[in-house]
């Protein structure tokens, strides 16, 4: 529902609405904290609600339930509900007076409009912000019309789909969550009471921990008294919301505008900025004022005229705590070879791929290659690395080719072809194969650049060094806290937290298993207790203590894991773990709880073929070979 507020102000001259709404509340700072945070590499993730829509001219909540009332007792009930503002009774109402069936086909039918795409709203400019995740609680199919018609690709999650809405928030992905489900279909419907308290409440609260360091822009919401208002304040109240969100809204009479301001920032973490009431057209133009400060190709309509190829190559998360992949960028863009190294943990992998991903929006390269040598070590080879980046740039070795002449051939097609590409070449440090080290230092082609991770600097010439160290106190206490939030795990104070970094530093990899062998049961005091206080032994030592508390059943499936050099199906695991497949699926499930095995999610299944697969840090492998 759109909240109009009492206070009306008259339509302001065309050209000073920015100052007209500069001057509202808190506007002036809080516009440009929303706009550091659109042009921020993690945005903001739209939630929009129902008026955002009236501009296709869809009935709101209370014509639409009236419409579908059978009778005046019916209606004069729906309307003391609706006074209440109880949306849920209300619906769970008509829902009674008309059968299910019949409410059913006639709430399907009512939004079911022909929508004019070619009409200019706030919904069509939500294409022209940061690529991600939006949420709705609209039943109707208007955003999904809309932004498809404008060039937006859109994956549409409905309901409770808990695998696809984390995928969707972790990898910022094009995504429509819509919380409420579809008028068309029934069985994934949230509306009435009933269907509230059955089990919407429980998974919208998960949905939210997944937020918890994601800010959120409200947009055509009241944020009055609806259930997800009401969820984010206990949420809020419990320690569980990491940031604070925004939210566009009318501006209330001054006399209630202290009041309402004070539950939106202190009871719900929302930051209001205020638009006069009654000028809806304020959220249109300040959607375009925030989509002006959007490079075109970090758009959700983007599409690069010319894309690179690539093959078999991981997705990163898009959210990595106090890693800025626009600092690495440029060192790529002027350098043949650039090195990342650091300590083991510290995020090298994750922090290129997150690199690789920008170039693959982006003209810069004709194709992408990955390889790691992470499970193959010391039997990677020249050969296995050319035949890489053969494949990404389409032009596969024939069998018969022998491994000495695979070089030749390859810098001959890049040439001729005038192809250019750029491999990240992960784990350089187990490499032993000189014929590597001469190819990349000595006569490494200038259509190839090259990434590295290490964890030892590289001190070769033309090669760039970026050293990646860990995380700050603040950085690592906002990443163990949202672990603790997105598991589920009890609000921690101040002192435990610091406590952890005391023992750990601000290593990712050793902040991500502690908090897994929290939720083995532990307490953090008992693990930090068990720690001997070296920061450099720290992973070893909570690697150890993760290995003594696992069961034959989990060990068995690690084992199995590391008899792969690349990251296995499921299907092969089973087998070579000699586990049952349900004992196998729920000691998996045990290890990816604790952080210990990673599903590995592929930007395009082509070369690997379809299905999830997994793998394992190659801190963790070495010790499993060991």
């Amino acid at each position: 529902m759109i909240d109009a507020g009492n206070s009306r102000v008259p339509p302001p001259p065309q050209e000073s609405w920015l100052e007209t709404l500069l001057a509202l509340g808190d506007n002036r700072r809080l516009l440009g904290d929303l706009v550091r945070q659109v042009q921020s590499a993690s945005g903001v993730v739209p939630f929009v609600g129902a008026g955002l829509s009236a501009a296709y001219h869809l009935p709101q909540w209370g014509p639409l339930l009236r419409s579908l009332a059978p009778d005046e007792a019916t209606v004069k009930e729906l309307d003391r509900l609706l006074a209440a503002n109880d949306f849920e009774s209300a619906a769970e109402h008509v829902f009674d007076a008309r059968g299910a069936e019949q409410f059913n086909e006639l709430l399907a039918r009512a939004p079911t409009l022909d929508v004019d795409v070619e009409k200019d709203t706030a919904i069509t400019k939500l294409g022209l912000l940061p690529a991600g995740p939006l949420i709705t609680t609209n039943f109707d199919r208007i955003i999904e019309t809309v932004l498809i018609a404008g060039g937006v690709s859109l994956a549409v999650v409905v309901g409770d789909d808990r695998d696809r809405i984390v995928e969707a928030i972790q990898y910022q992905s094009n995504t429509l969550l819509k919380l409420h489900g579809d008028a068309q279909d029934p069985a994934s419907r949230v509306l009435t009471k009933r269907e509230y308290d059955e089990h919407y409440t429980r998974w919208l609260r998960r949905l939210l921990r997944n937020m918890a360091t994601r800010p959120m822009l409200f947009l055509g919401c009241s944020l009055q008294s609806d259930r997800p208002v009401q969820v984010l304040q206990e949420v809020v109240k419990e320690g569980q919301v990491l940031v604070h969100h925004f939210a566009v809204l009318a501006l209330p009479p001054e006399s209630e505008l202290a009041a309402r301001t004070h539950q939106l920032v202190d009871e719900l973490r929302i930051n209001p900025i205020w638009f006069p009431a009654g000028h809806y057209e304020f959220i249109d133009k300040l959607l375009d004022y925030l989509a002006e400060r959007v490079p075109d190709d970090r758009r959700r309509n983007y599409i690069a005229a010319a894309r690179p190829s690539w093959r078999d190559i991981p997705v990163a998360p898009a959210q990595l705590f106090g890693r800025d992949v626009a600092e690495l960028v440029p060192l790529i863009d002027s350098s043949a070879i650039v090195v990342v190294h650091g300590n083991r943990g510290v995020g090298k992998t994750a922090f290129a791929l997150q690199a690789l991903r920008h170039f693959m929006d982006r003209p810069t390269f004709d194709a992408l290659a990955w390889i790691t040598a992470s499970a193959r070590k010391e039997e990677l080879r020249l050969s296995h690395i050319l035949d890489a980046v053969s494949l990404a740039i389409d032009y596969p070795f024939d069998v018969q080719v022998r491994d000495e002449d695979k070089e030749d051939i390859l810098v001959k097609q890049m040439a001729e072809r005038n192809l250019t590409c750029l491999l990240l070449l992960d784990n350089y440090e187990t490499v032993t194969d000189t014929n590597v080290d001469a190819f990349l230092f000595e006569r490494l082609p200038p259509q190839l650049h090259v990434l590295v991770t290490s964890t030892r600097v590289i001190d070769k010439p033309g090669a760039a060094s970026f050293p990646l160290g860990e995380l700050g106190h603040e950085d690592a206490a906002l990443m163990f806290r949202e672990r603790l939030i997105r598991d589920g795990l009890a609000h921690e104070s101040e002192q435990a937290v610091g406590a952890v970094y005391r023992a750990l530093g601000g290593n990712p990899l050793a902040t991500e298993w502690f908090v897994g062998q929290m939720k083995g049961g532990r307490t953090l005091q008992s693990i930090v207790e068990g720690l001997s206080g070296n920061r450099a032994s720290a992973l070893r030592e909570l690697l150890e203590g993760a290995w003594r508390e696992l069961d034959d059943s989990a060990r068995a499936v690690l084992d199995s894991i590391v008899v792969f050099v690349r990251p296995a199906l499921r299907e092969g695991l089973v087998a070579t773990s000699g586990l049952e497949a349900d004992d196998f699926d729920s000691a998996l499930d045990r290890l990816i709880r604790r952080y210990l095995v990673k599903p590995l999610r592929m930007h395009d299944d082509a070369g690997l073929g379809a299905g999830r697969r997994y793998f394992v840090h190659p801190f963790l492998r070495d010790f499993l070979e060991k």
